[in-house]
């Protein structure tokens, strides 16, 4: 472990990983009383979509993710990619719209939590100090730890891209890829899933690609 992406993706312990192959899709049974989303046009179904608004998603496309209101297990997965990406994008962007992302996909205590960080996403240069680096899920894993019919805790381990390639910068590893890992939590309410805790994963990065599924048509 290398320390914490700042301004990335709060809480995401920063790793480096090689590629493994990835276990049979986990679990992902409707949750009770949830209604079921038809899957999207540019996937199967099988596995979460890891592609909802592109390498550039959008405040509006984040949003209108989370009002699909897709409250099954992998509609969190699909949703939380969605978010991490959004939320790892090179920066900097207006403040507003981090504060405004925050307040409708965020509970407390977390949303407070998350609020600290606003300054360094919106501060010049962004939150990778103008380098255009990213999360990307192409290539990432998901790994559902549990759904009940209250939350959903999802594990994501996701390489992280720099000028559109994979980040191998890292001198002490030469040729491996820098990769971001944590685990969240996830709860439906009536707007939609909203996250109301984040950590550093517990597992090694080994272990959540020995477990994990990948993406469906990750970008």
């Amino acid at each position: 472990m290398i320390g914490i992406i700042a301004g990335a993706a709060v809480l995401l312990a920063v790793g480096v990983g090689v590629w493994v192959a990835v276990a049979p899709p986990a679990p992902a049974g409707i949750i009770a009383g949830a209604a079921t989303a038809s899957p999207r046009a540019s996937v199967t179904g099988a596995a979460a979509n890891g592609c909802v608004g592109g390498t550039a998603i959008t405040v509006d496309q984040l949003l209108a993710e989370q009002a699909r209101k897709d409250l099954t297990p992998l509609g969190a997965v699909t949703f939380f990619g969605a978010w991490l990406q959004y939320i790892s994008l090179p920066g900097p962007a207006p403040a507003n719209d981090y504060y405004h992302v925050l307040a409708a996909t965020t509970v407390e205590p977390f949303t407070s939590t998350m609020v600290t960080f606003v300054p360094k996403y919106a501060a010049p240069g962004g939150q990778y100090n103008g380098a255009n680096k990213r999360v990307s899920l192409d290539g990432a894993v998901y790994y559902i730890e549990s759904a009940t019919p209250d939350a959903v805790v999802v594990t994501i381990a996701a390489p992280m891209y720099l000028n559109d390639k994979p980040d191998v910068a890292d001198a002490s590893n030469p040729g491996q890829v820098t990769t971001a890992a944590g685990t969240y939590t996830l709860k439906p309410t009536s707007d939609g899933w909203k996250f109301s805790d984040g950590t550093a994963s517990a597992r090694t990065m080994q272990d959540i690609y020995s477990v994990g599924t990948k993406f469906e048509g990750g970008c």
